[in-house]
């Protein structure tokens, strides 16, 4: 378990370990989330992003997470409508996600 709660990281660690299933970074003043940030965590199964700052998700951001089971974005700025579009192909890689928890965020945009 990597477990990076209330330790105000201004950004994502270059490596997680390869073998993490359960990684935590709530509320963090991170506000990007980038390409390829769990890059190698091929094992990881839950991750908590809750209660930061994040605005923006990298297209690329989940790929590589083949076993990831929850994701938690609450209590963010992102725009729901960018988050939940198919178009982006946010979400190509996590094909066994089960949970996506998205309450208390904002929407900016109509589809």
């Amino acid at each position: 378990m990597v477990k990076c709660d209330q330790v105000s990281l201004l950004s994502f660690p270059k490596r997680l370990p390869q073998a993490t299933t359960v990684a935590s970074f709530t509320n963090q003043n991170i506000s990007m989330i980038p390409s390829n940030a769990f890059l190698g965590c091929t094992e990881l199964k839950i991750l908590d992003l809750s209660m930061g700052k994040f605005a923006i998700i990298s297209k690329h951001a989940f790929e590589s997470l083949h076993n990831l089971q929850s994701l938690i974005l609450s209590n963010n700025n992102l725009d729901l409508y960018d988050i939940t579009s198919l178009e982006t192909g946010l979400y190509k890689d996590t094909k066994n996600l089960q949970c996506l928890k998205l309450e208390r965020n904002k929407v900016t945009k109509n589809p």
